[in-house]
């Protein structure tokens, strides 16, 4: 008749972070923040999209000093332009850790108006907004390092038990997609 209860097992089903990869990796907010959001997100997901705007406010605004917001990439397979926005969003960021936020909230405001065959074009004009060096860009973009942290961060995904974006991961405390606005 009763329910048993595992007093063994953390009650609100904080997951084991130790296994991802979290530094050098897109943060904003001081390290030592009483709270670390980590969120798996995708460049083409429109509740993605939602998610990092009101992130972004909460990190520095709200709750400024208190939180730490660390952003993972996790491009899904039936998103067909996200795995190349989050390889050149990472050769930015090696670039300039300040241009990834720019291209972020650009791959987010222009969602509709992005497809696969002009996502680096795309790329390119974002990176010369940002004066970044263009040449090494797309030398990034073309090697395999900027690819493999992206690959890392799927698997830390998939490590963790990522199945959709947004997944948040609240100093541990898995919540998965987006609360409705009211």
């Amino acid at each position: 008749i009763g329910k048993y209860l595992n007093l063994n097992a953390d009650p609100w089903g904080r997951v084991d972070m130790s296994p991802v990869h979290l530094n050098d990796r897109p943060a904003t907010g001081p390290a030592d923040a009483p709270v670390t959001v980590v969120e798996f997100a995708d460049f083409e997901c429109p509740f993605c999209a939602r998610a990092f705007g009101q992130m972004e406010t909460l990190a520095n605004s709200t709750y400024k000093g208190k939180l730490r917001f660390i952003y993972k990439y996790y491009p899904l397979n039936s998103h067909p332009w996200a795995r190349t926005a989050a390889i050149g969003a990472e050769c930015a960021r090696l670039q300039n850790p300040a241009a990834f936020w720019d291209f972020a909230r650009y791959f987010y405001a222009n969602q509709g108006a992005i497809n696969p065959s002009d996502v680096k074009a795309k790329i390119d004009e974002q990176a010369g907004k940002l004066q970044l060096d263009e040449s090494v860009l797309n030398a990034c973009m073309a090697g395999k390092g900027a690819a493999e942290r992206v690959t890392e961060d799927e698997n830390d995904g998939k490590a963790v038990r990522v199945s959709s974006t947004p997944t948040f991961f609240i100093n541990g405390v898995p919540v998965v997609g987006l609360p409705e606005s009211k």
